[in-house]
């Protein structure tokens, strides 16, 4: 058992057991992603989808049934192979493809309808690469079409997940005191470099440290999707209501969702 647990922690965080079971387990829309399926629930039958870093099938669920033709996508095999599983192969309406979300030529320019990384799966992108996926995105997306992703947010309190009021039992008070540990040995000078970045990469305990996450400021994601040649940018916190202007700055939700039209005619 040693030895399985040993080769278990050496694969790719992505590939997992326990982190492909965590997410083939969650099951729900989050608010704004439920706010713009419900926008655009009279198109989506006509729709072509493409769902990047797809995971376990979280957004698979809601989406592959209603729109015309759906195609799920990840880098992690693994969690391709659970789409498999879940879901079943039926192209061309229904799909699934290990693909990396920087280059995807597979796709011909403007494929798709609306083209959808959830989950701040872009966060995991070294930062430098960032905008080779978005103009990859807004590639793949025909003219009119929809571009959506969320992002974690350099407004929010990041800190404060290891919050001892979080834990309810001692074991859980333990256990968070070592996460805030190993968050400001990982994280030196963490304030400080918060206070001056627009753009900045931490680990924030993501399955227990397994790797660095992005995190940007709302005002700055969308001075670059403009700088990249979107049109109409609306950003959506995560109760689902959308933010504008000056509001950007004060909002503190620990990852925000942008919604995105490459320019051009609707033609739906």
């Amino acid at each position: 058992m040693a030895n399985a647990v040993k080769a278990s922690t050496r694969l790719p965080v992505w590939e997992r057991e326990d982190v492909v079971r965590y997410y083939a387990g969650i099951a729900d829309l989050q608010a704004p992603e439920a706010v713009i399926l419900a926008a655009l629930d009279e198109q989506l039958p006509r729709m072509a989808v493409l769902d990047i870093g797809v995971g376990g099938g979280r957004t698979t669920a809601h989406l592959a049934p209603r729109a015309g033709r759906y195609v799920g996508v990840d880098s992690a095999p693994r969690m391709v192979d659970t789409c498999i599983a879940r879901f079943g192969q039926d192209p061309p309406r229904r799909s699934f493809v290990v693909v990396d979300a920087r280059t995807m030529p597979m796709f011909d320019d403007g494929t798709f309808d609306l083209v959808l990384f959830s989950y701040n799966g872009i966060d995991y992108v070294a930062p430098s690469e960032r905008a080779d996926v978005l103009v990859e995105m807004k590639r793949l997306t025909r003219p009119g079409g929809h571009v959506v992703f969320s992002t974690h947010n350099l407004n929010s309190n990041i800190e404060d997940q290891f919050a001892l009021r979080h834990a309810v039992s001692l074991k859980g008070r333990i256990k968070q005191l070592i996460r805030q540990l190993y968050f400001r040995v990982l994280n030196p000078g963490f304030r400080r470099r918060q206070r001056r970045a627009h753009v900045m990469t931490l680990n924030d305990g993501a399955h227990w440290f397994a790797f660095r996450t992005c995190y940007t400021r709302s005002e700055a994601q969308v001075e670059q999707l403009r700088g990249l040649g979107f049109g109409e940018i609306t950003v959506l916190a995560l109760d689902g209501r959308a933010v504008e202007g000056s509001g950007l700055e004060s909002v503190g939700d620990p990852w925000l969702y942008y919604w995105c039209r490459v320019p051009g005619s609707a033609g739906n």
